[in-house]
């Protein structure tokens, strides 16, 4: 993790929901050029977003660089990813509000299993009889579907699995060719992620790591996860419950 990573919250949190606020104001205008219809399609889509995920404001910011993180789920801001984001989910609700389809809709995120293995036997899991098993894409093949998902306009890809990390070398590869046009992100239970694979991945161009942590107990957590070590991996370097960071 890098030292210059920073959590934001209290009053300057509303600063930068106002900043965020106004890129997509900006964007809106942009693409509607009517003022009136910027507007329109912005409340439109901020009612889209309230239906589905909540009002709730964000309280918290993680700051790295000139960037600010809220959820994993979206890129980070301002950034041309977050940009690209933006227009695409103005497209696809205008596009819905007038039943017209003029362009298939692009996606906003992607989960992307890469692999089925994984060092843990976890009880939710409904892959834990075919966990052991080889992959069955090699890397090129992986390449192939990279390029598809470049060619769609994806800007925020999630690396799963299985655990991504059992096939490191392949994940870190797959994160170089992505990173120029998406933010890609890592879900993994934190089994077998050290420093030395944090930093190779980041410079691979991994832009945040999301850690799942399902109990405070170390003992639940490790029964859970039918391994004693999985809590200290999850938990460690401050890592907390429930959150991300960036690397």
């Amino acid at each position: 993790m890098s030292d210059t990573m920073k959590q934001i919250t209290g009053w300057r949190t509303g600063l930068i929901r106002k900043r965020v606020q106004f890129f997509i104001a900006a964007e809106a205008f942009r693409q509607f050029h009517d003022p009136l219809q910027a507007l329109s399609e912005m409340k439109r889509l901020s009612d889209l977003h309230n239906k589905v995920q909540g009002s709730k404001a964000t309280f918290k910011y993680l700051k790295h660089g000139h960037q600010y993180f809220w959820d994993s789920d979206y890129c980070g801001f301002p950034s041309k990813t977050l940009k690209n984001l933006v227009h695409n989910e103005f497209v696809i609700n205008s596009q819905e509000k007038t039943n017209e389809i003029h362009q298939p809709p692009k996606l906003k995120t992607l989960i992307w299993a890469i692999t089925n293995r994984c060092p843990l036997s976890c009880q939710h899991c409904n892959e834990r009889d075919i966990i052991g098993q080889n992959d069955r894409l090699d890397l090129a093949a992986l390449k192939k579907i990279l390029d598809v998902f470049k060619s769609h306009g994806l800007s925020h890809i999630q690396f799963s699995g299985g655990e991504p990390l059992a096939r490191f070398n392949d994940l870190a590869e797959l994160i170089r060719e992505a990173s120029p046009s998406m933010d890609c992100w890592l879900l993994t239970s934190g089994y077998g992620l050290t420093r030395v694979k944090a930093i190779t991945l980041k410079e691979a161009g991994l832009t945040g790591v999301h850690i799942r942590l399902d109990h405070w107990d170390p003992q639940l957590y490790n029964n859970f996860r039918n391994n004693n070590k999985c809590f200290d991996m999850a938990s460690d370097e401050g890592v907390q419950k429930g959150t991300l960071f960036s690397l």
